[in-house]
């Protein structure tokens, strides 16, 4: 009997410890932080996709979008050779980016942000105004 509770009592410790674990590595995987890729825009008018192309190396908008931990982040665009940074804050899924540059100083701009898995973001702007629904989903790969 005391060999049964002992067998018993090491099951329910190792799937207690076990079933820790996961929960905080998915938050930690699951950053804004880090350098990401811009690779596919998909673009919705009215719930109708208009647009849904991936986004080549060599094409004009692609560009890459770094997050820091300190809430500063950069965009650069490598083929026009354009950056632009800023600050950033991040409150449940609604991601606003400051500009701090000498073009756009001080614009703000508020999107929807998804964190599906370590490895993809989508930056998602809405525009619903007079009685019009549009959607751009940009998504990022990280590297």
């Amino acid at each position: 009997m005391k060999k049964l509770f002992l067998i018993v009592a090491a099951m329910f410790a190792a799937v207690s410890f076990s079933a820790c674990s996961d929960d905080d590595d998915k938050d930690k995987d699951a950053s804004i932080v880090g350098t990401w890729e811009y690779t596919h825009l998909t673009g919705y008018d009215n719930g109708v996709i208009v647009v849904d192309k991936d986004i080549p190396k060599d094409d004009e908008p692609m560009h890459y979008l770094t997050f820091n931990s300190n809430g500063t982040w950069t965009e650069e665009y490598p083929n026009s050779g354009h950056t632009s940074k800023g600050t950033y804050s991040i409150n449940g899924d609604k991601l606003t980016k400051t500009y701090h540059d000498d073009k756009d100083d001080g614009y703000t701009e508020q999107s929807v942000v998804e964190i599906p898995n370590s490895a993809t973001l989508n930056i998602i702007d809405i525009d619903e105004e007079d009685g019009y629904n549009g959607r751009e989903v940009r998504t990022y790969k990280r590297i």
